[in-house]
């Protein structure tokens, strides 16, 4: 066992993180899960609609625009290492 004082440096705070999430009783696991990982969905789901888009014709200028979003979505997507 130990004894003493715990004391906070000057100028330092303290938070509080829970280890639990509050979870909405009315959903189910599978709801949540997919609540946690919407965004990242959406980001591979816009990514594989513009590779659909390439198939089709388009101008150059449509093609430079789609090639430029997908690099963001790339970008992204490979931050959030959600390959």
């Amino acid at each position: 066992e130990f004894t003493g004082e715990a004391r906070l440096a000057d100028g330092a705070t303290v938070g509080f993180l829970p280890q639990e999430p509050e979870l909405d009783p009315a959903k189910n696991v599978v709801e949540h899960v997919e609540e946690a990982v919407a965004e990242t969905r959406a980001l591979l789901t816009r990514f594989e609609e513009i590779s659909n888009k390439f198939a089709e014709p388009m101008s150059d200028d449509e093609m430079e625009k789609l090639l430029a979003e997908q690099g963001r979505l790339q970008d992204q997507i490979d931050a959030c290492d959600a390959w």
